[in-house]
Formats: C-alpha cells, sequence, structure tokens
C-alpha cells in the first residue's frame, strides 16, 4: 500500500505541477526563457506525463496481481472448504481494489500537498502561478488502473482459482518442480561459478512466477527513471548548445557604454524575469554612440583575437506582413494578421558572425541579404502565424523582407531579427561601415590581457565613454537559469528510485520468508549467514542486470522516437555511462537492503522450524 500511495502521489504531483505551475508557467510567461527551448520542454512535459501515468497504472497492476500471488495458501485453504468460486473471486478481488482505492486515496492527499508546496515556494520567487483543478488526467488515471486490476489482477485471481488445490498450495514453486532437473543453458553456466551461484539460480528457477513478477515491476520502474534521465540529458545538452550557439563563448563587446549596457541587459532579460526594458529609450542610433570601423582598424593586429563581428543594432518597430500558402488539404489561402512589435533588430555580416544560431530554414546569406530577414523564435511564435511564408516590414514605411530563416536566440528572450549590415546601413541612410557595437571573441587563454589591449586601444581611438564588456558571466547565468527546466524530471527521478528501492527491499523480506524452511536447515547443517546473505544478494542482482537491461533498450527507444529527431545528441556512450551509474546505485542499495533481513535472520534457529 505505501507503494501504491507513492507511485500515486508521483503521478498526482505531476498532473498538478505540470500543467499549472511547471513548465506551463515557463510557456505563457515570455518573460522567461524563449519560445525555441520552452516549446521542445513542453513536448518533453507531455511525453513524461503519459509515460508516467502509463508506467505508474503498470506499476500498480504488477503490485496487486503480486498481492493475490501472495494469497495462494489462503485461496487453497477457502476452495478445500468449500468456498462457492464466485465468491472467492469476489473477496479477493474487492481486497485489491480495497488496497488500490484506499492508497490512491492516501497517494492523492500526498500529491496535492506537496503540490500546494511547491506553489508557496515558487511564489516566494515571485513565479507566475496558475492555480489548477484537474478533471481530465487524474479521473483516467484512476479509471484506467481500475480497469487494469479489474482485467489483470481478476485474470491472475481467476487462473490461481482454477488450479487443483495441491497446486495452490505449493504456491509460485511448481508443484512437481524437482531441483535435480538439467539446468539451460545460462542457468547451468552461472551455476558452475560456485555453491551460491548454484542456490541463487534455483531459487529463481522454482519461483519463476513471482521471479517474472518482479522483473517487470522492475523493468517499469527503471525504464522511468532512464527515459527521464536520458531525455534530461539530451533536453538539456540540446538547450545549453543553442544557447551556446545563440550568444557565443569569450565574447567581448565594445561600444558606447550605454549601448553595451543595454546590448547586455537584453540578455540579462533571458533568466530575469523581473527585469523590464523600456523599449522608447532603447535609440541607439544617437551620434554619440555611432563609429565607424576603419578608425579601430587596428584591433585586427592584437594577438588573441579569433574574430570581429561589426554590428549596428537598432530598437524599432516592424509590422508582420501577410504571405501565401498551400495548406496540408491542398488549398490555397493567406496568412498574416498584420500585427506589430518594438525589437532590437541588429545588421551584421553574416560571413563574419560570432555566433552558430539554431536555425529552422536558413539564416540570410551574403547574395540575398539585400531581400531577406532573419528573426528569433519568440519574435516568430507571437507575430506571425507562418513565419518562412511571410514577410516583416521595418517600420511603417519600410521595405517588406522575406523571413528566410527563424533562429534560437537568447537576445531579448527571441523577440528579435537579423538584416543585413550593409543593406540596414542603407536604409537607415548610414555609410557602409557604421556600426555602435562589435562583438570581438577571444581565446580563452589570453582573456584578460586582450581585454586590457582592446580597451586600450578603443579608449585612444573611441574616448572614454567608450568600453569592453566580457560577456561570459551574463551568458553563464543565461545558462545555469535552465537548471530550472530540468528540476521536474530530477525530482521525478529521485522518487520513483525511492519506490525501487522499497520495491527491491519489499521483494527481499517476501523471499526470505517464503524460503526461511530452506534456510533453516541450511543453518542446520553448517551454513554461514554470509553465505546465505550471498544468496539472496544474487537473486536480486540477476533480476535488476535482466530488468535494467531491457528497460535501458526501451527508454532508448521511447526517446529516439520523441526527442532525437530534434535535438543535438551526447556522444553514445554517456546513456551507458547513465545506466551503469545507476545500476551500481542499484546494487548498494541491494547490498545495504539485506543488512536488517540478516539481522532478522539471526534470531531464527531450527526451534522455529514448525512455525513456517
Amino acid at each position: 500500500m505505501i507503494i501504491i500511495a507513492a507511485v500515486t502521489a508521483i503521478a498526482v504531483y505531476f498532473i498538478y505541477f505540470g500543467n499549472s505551475i511547471g513548465y506551463n508557467t515557463l510557456y505563457h510567461n515570455t518573460s522567461l526563457f524563449t519560445v525555441g527551448i520552452r516549446a521542445i520542454y513542453y513536448e518533453f512535459n507531455i511525453f513524461i506525463l503519459v509515460i508516467v501515468l502509463v508506467l505508474a497504472g503498470m506499476t500498480i497492476v504488477v503490485i496487486t496481481s503480486t498481492l493475490i500471488a501472495q494469497k495462494k495458501r489462503d485461496i487453497a485453504i477457502m476452495r478445500s472448504l468449500g468456498t462457492i468460486p464466485r465468491m472467492l473471486y469476489s473477496f479477493y478481488l474487492k481486497e485489491a481494489l480495497f488496497l488500490y482505492i484506499f492508497g490512491f486515496v492516501i497517494g492523492f492527499i500526498f500529491g496535492i500537498i506537496f503540490y500546494g508546496i511547491t506553489l508557496l515556494i515558487l511564489m516566494v520567487l515571485n513565479f507566475e502561478i496558475v492555480i489548477y483543478i484537474d478533471i481530465i488526467w487524474t479521473p483516467l488515471f484512476f479509471i484506467s488502473t481500475l480497469a487494469g486490476i479489474y482485467v489483470v489482477t481478476g485474470y491472475v485471481l481467476r487462473r490461481i482459482g482454477r488450479q487443483n488445490i495441491q497446486w495452490i498450495f505449493s504456491k509460485d514453486i511448481p508443484h512437481d518442480f524437482d531441483a535435480q532437473h538439467t539446468l539451460t543453458f545460462i542457468p547451468r553456466g552461472l551455476s558452475r561459478l560456485g555453491y551460491n551461484f548454484k542456490s541463487a539460480m534455483v531459487n529463481l528457477i522454482r519461483r519463476k512466477k513471482d521471479f517474472i513478477r518482479y522483473i517487470v515491476l522492475f523493468g517499469i520502474l527503471i525504464t522511468t527513471i532512464l527515459t527521464l534521465g536520458i531525455g534530461v540529458l539530451v533536453l538539456s545538452s540540446s538547450s545549453e548548445n543553442w544557447i551556446k550557439n545563440a550568444q557565443g563563448e569569450n565574447i567581448i563587446v565594445v561600444g558606447h557604454k550605454t549601448v553595451v549596457n543595454n546590448y547586455s541587459l537584453l540578455y540579462q532579460k533571458y533568466y530575469d524575469i523581473n527585469l523590464v526594458i523600456d523599449e522608447t529609450s532603447q535609440d541607439y542610433t544617437k551620434s554619440e554612440y555611432l563609429f565607424n570601423t576603419g578608425i579601430i582598424s587596428s584591433l585586427g593586429s592584437i594577438d588573441g583575437i579569433e574574430n570581429i563581428d561589426e554590428r549596428l543594432i537598432i530598437f524599432t518597430k516592424i509590422i508582420e506582413k501577410k504571405g501565401s500558402i498551400i495548406f496540408e488539404d491542398g488549398t490555397y489561402g493567406f496568412v498574416g494578421k498584420d500585427r506589430n512589435a518594438t525589437i532590437p533588430i541588429v545588421g551584421l555580416d553574416p560571413n563574419d558572425m560570432a555566433q552558430n544560431f539554431e536555425v529552422e530554414g536558413e539564416f540570410f546569406s551574403d547574395e540575398d541579404g539585400f531581400m531577406n530577414i532573419t528573426i528569433g523564435d519568440s519574435l516568430a511564435a507571437y507575430s506571425f502565424e507562418y513565419p518562412l511564408y511571410q514577410q516583416l516590414q521595418i517600420g511603417d514605411a519600410g521595405n517588406p523582407f522575406d523571413i528566410k530563416g527563424v533562429v534560437v536566440d537568447s537576445l531579448n528572450n527571441g523577440f528579435s531579427a537579423y538584416f543585413h549590415l550593409k543593406y540596414l546601413n542603407l536604409e537607415l541612410g548610414y555609410s557602409e561601415n557604421t556600426v555602435n557595437i562589435l562583438l570581438i571573441k577571444i581565446n580563452s587563454s589570453e582573456m584578460s590581457n586582450t581585454i586590457n589591449t582592446i580597451q586600450s586601444v578603443i579608449q585612444n581611438q573611441l574616448g572614454s565613454n567608450f568600453v569592453a564588456q566580457n560577456m561570459n558571466g551574463v551568458f553563464l547565468q543565461n545558462l545555469a537559469s535552465m537548471s530550472i527546466l530540468n528540476a521536474t524530471p530530477l525530482i521525478l527521478i529521485i522518487l520513483f528510485s525511492i519506490i525501487a528501492f522499497l520495491s527491491l527491499y519489499n521483494y527481499q523480506k517476501g523471499g526470505l520468508h517464503e524460503k526461511i524452511k530452506d534456510f533453516l536447515i541450511m543453518k542446520a547443517v553448517g551454513a554461514q549467514n554470509k553465505s546465505i546473505k550471498r544468496i539472496l544478494f544474487l537473486e536480486n542482482l540477476f533480476i535488476l542486470i535482466i530488468s535494467s537491461v531491457y528497460a535501458l533498450t526501451i527508454s532508448m527507444v521511447l526517446n529516439i522516437l520523441v526527442l532525437f529527431e530534434r535535438v543535438a545528441l551526447p556522444p553514445l556512450y554517456i546513456p551507458f555511462l547513465l545506466y551503469l551509474v545507476y545500476f551500481v546505485v542499484l546494487l548498494v542499495i541491494n547490498f545495504l537492503s539485506l543488512l536488517p533481513l540478516v539481522r532478522k535472520m539471526k534470531h531464527f534457529s531450527i526451534k522455529d522450524f514448525e512455525v513456517f
């Protein structure tokens, strides 16, 4: 019942968290992260929700089926006393259903309590809170699991009820089991490794049904844990890589101190939800902010500089223009609502970019930059219907430009656009080399010396109001802020791990009581407690090996089907390393959980033989 309550609490907590304050808040709060990052986590959130509910329901069904299997002795006694089969089935099925309903109620209460605690924590952290009352997922989970118990657990009960009474009395050990029967290839090979291995294999084979049930149970739990772990790993590394590409590493921003400060704020907005930028004060075109790159051409000769990205950034109004599209059903139509927004537009040379954006479509090139523009993912989501089929107009009277690509961008949370520097200067009536910021990529090993040299050059050439600022601090804060996106899956991993450990201990405890007569006989003929402990450890080891291997396979397939098409894959050894680490943890828990059982076993003696 504790395990059922724990599984239910996790499912209920995640239903409420995921639909109200978790990722839901991130999707609808445009002050935090970009649409591109939030969208893929939204898909992952739905994926997790479905996986958690399905596997949680399967776990509960397996647990109730195990409960029925452990009642074989009672069922046999009731049958021998003449109990009508219909009453027999009704009695034990009601017991399983009552156990589930009672555990569900307890789990639901604790899930809501944890949900409320999370609400309070996020309210303290000034997150936007949406109180959510679920009327879909929780009833669906309850009813589907109830049906699963009725069908699957009921089938197990009816199958047991149809067996001969002497077969039922044998419980999970077949009534005709012969320990001297020739073992199959793998058990025979393991049995040759020593007495403890052979005893463990014989115990597992004679309790094959119980062995299979726990393989299924542990497989479900480990599948959930590894699916979450691999998914978090892939998404975290991919989203961090996208932000690194959007920002660049070891970047120095050069410009007037006002422009540089405002440019830095546009990146800080990615993680600081309380930061408000007054768009009306973002005028980067004042004469004192602009300079000609020819004045500071000597920067290119400074050691440690890898690339100089010349840019002209302006804050201006943009207007969505309608476009034509052929829909999936073959019909032809126009899309667009003439929406407008005030955003930063960055003029740059695509051949000298300091960044390597994640792009849907294509970034404009030097050849087609006069007619194309590239926009940020949040702008594309909120101001356009089908951005790659539409145009963007700069200003009320400017020319419209085709949108060639959409990038994942952390500048102004993705409400941004990029245009060819030469043609932006033409639009504004400036000379070709007019800029207001430089992005200088520096070799990390020479960072401090190079910054000082750059600062000296620009102040001599441009004046004391011009500065060089290292952007690494802001970029690292952006990356660190993304850890909140992985909080929920990590919490679920911990909770499901606790359930796995409880299940492991429960299996060992149940196995000890089932085999205590055998162990008392072994002790009577001279076996030591450490030998018995090794046998128990090996039995659990075989279960963990089988269940974790197929769980790893299923979890990788699930992630491939749902996530891997859109994300950057880590090296192949990473999932296997994650699996290995978790498997070692399970082994340690397996060993530690034996200690209280062995201490309990020490109190048994041959005098207790008749009790069992």
